[in-house]
C-alpha cells in the first residue's frame, strides 16, 4: 500500500534526523567549525523538507488508516519536529557565535568600557498563557500572542506556527490538530482560530452571562465583594473594548450588583445614599 511505503520512508528520515542530532551533541568543540555546521544544517534541512512533504501526503489518508497507523498514534511527526528544531537551534546558535566579534574597547564619557559587538545575543524566552477555547480568554490570548509572535518580523512562519500549536489546549488544539507545522500553514491556522473565536456575538454573550450570573453573597465578606467588583469591572472593560455602550448601563449594572450583596452589605449601601432622587452610577463612590 502506498501509504505504508510513505510511513516506512518517514521513519527512515526520522531516524536520520535523530542520528544527526545525536552525533552533533557528541561532536567535540574543536570540530565545530563554520563549514562543519553549515554542511550538517543543509543536510538536516533536506531531510526535513522530505519529511514534511511526505507528511502532508499522509494527512490525506482515510481516518481509519490514521487511527491504526503507529505513525499517527505515536505522533512521529511531533517527535521528528522536536529533534529537527533542537538540532537547527543548536546549529544556528553556533553559527551566530561565529558572527560575533571579540569585545572591543569603546570610549564613553572619557572612560573605557567593554562592549560586545554581537547582535545575536540569546534573550530569555517570553512566556505567554495557553488558550483552551474559552471565549473569556480569547481576547487576552490573541492580543498577547499577536504582540509577541504574530507581529514579530524576526520569526519565520514555521517558528510562529510551532509557537501557536504549542500554546493551544483542549478544543482550540483539536481545531488545528491535523494541520502540519509549515511555512504556508501558519496563516491558515491563525485565520481558523480567528474565524472560530474572534466571534463578537459569542464574546458578548459570554461576558454578559458572566456579569449577570455572579453568585449572591450569603454572609458579609470584603473578599467576596472585591471579587464581584473585579469581575464586573473586567466584564464592562471587555464589552466596552469591542464597541458596546457600557457607559450608559449604570442603572442596570448597579441594580444587578446590589442584588448580589448579602443583607447587611445591601442595608449599608442603602444608608449611604444621599437621596432617593439621585441614581448612583457604577464609577461613583456612594
Amino acid at each position: 500500500m502506498e501509504f505504508d511505503k510513505l510511513v516506512k520512508s518517514q521513519v527512515s528520515v526520522y531516524d536520520n534526523i535523530s542520528k544527526l542530532l545525536l552525533n552533533y551533541k557528541k561532536t567535540g568543540k574543536e570540530r565545530l567549525t563554520k563549514g562543519f555546521v553549515e554542511a550538517r544544517m543543509e543536510m538536516a534541512d533536506k531531510y526535513w523538507d522530505k519529511f514534511e512533504q511526505q507528511h502532508n501526503t499522509l494527512l490525506s489518508a482515510e481516518p481509519e488508516y490514521q487511527q491504526k497507523s503507529e505513525y499517527f498514534t505515536k505522533d512521529i511527526y511531533e517527535q521528528c519536529f522536536d529533534n529537527y528544531l533542537d538540532l537547527k537551534t543548536r546549529m544556528k546558535e553556533k553559527l551566530n557565535s561565529f558572527e560575533c566579534t571579540q569585545p572591543s574597547s569603546v570610549a564613553v564619557n572619557n572612560s573605557t568600557t567593554e562592549q560586545s559587538l554581537c547582535p545575536n545575543m540569546k534573550l530569555p524566552p517570553i512566556q505567554f498563557s495557553t488558550f483552551s477555547g474559552d471565549y473569556r480568554d480569547w481576547l487576552s490570548f490573541r492580543d498577547v500572542f499577536k504582540s509577541l509572535v504574530h507581529d514579530n518580523t524576526s520569526l519565520s512562519n514555521v517558528n510562529k506556527c510551532q509557537y501557536l500549536k504549542s500554546s493551544l489546549r483542549g478544543e482550540a488544539e483539536n481545531l488545528v490538530k491535523q494541520i502540519a507545522v509549515s511555512e504556508v500553514n501558519y496563516e491558515i491556522m491563525w485565520e481558523m482560530l480567528n474565524n472560530r473565536y474572534n466571534n463578537k456575538r459569542s464574546i458578548v454573550n459570554t461576558y454578559i452571562g458572566k456579569l449577570f450570573n455572579l453568585k449572591r453573597i450569603q454572609t458579609e465578606s470584603a473578599k467576596n465583594i472585591r471579587e464581584i467588583l473585579d469581575v464586573t469591572t473586567e466584564c464592562l472593560a471587555v464589552l466596552k473594548s469591542i464597541g458596546l455602550p457600557t457607559e450608559s448601563w449604570d442603572d442596570i449594572v448597579v441594580y444587578t450588583i446590589i442584588q448580589k450583596l448579602d443583607i447587611e452589605s445591601h442595608r449599608m449601601f442603602e444608608q449611604r445614599l444621599e437621596s432617593n432622587d439621585k441614581l448612583p452610577t457604577w464609577n461613583e463612590p456612594v
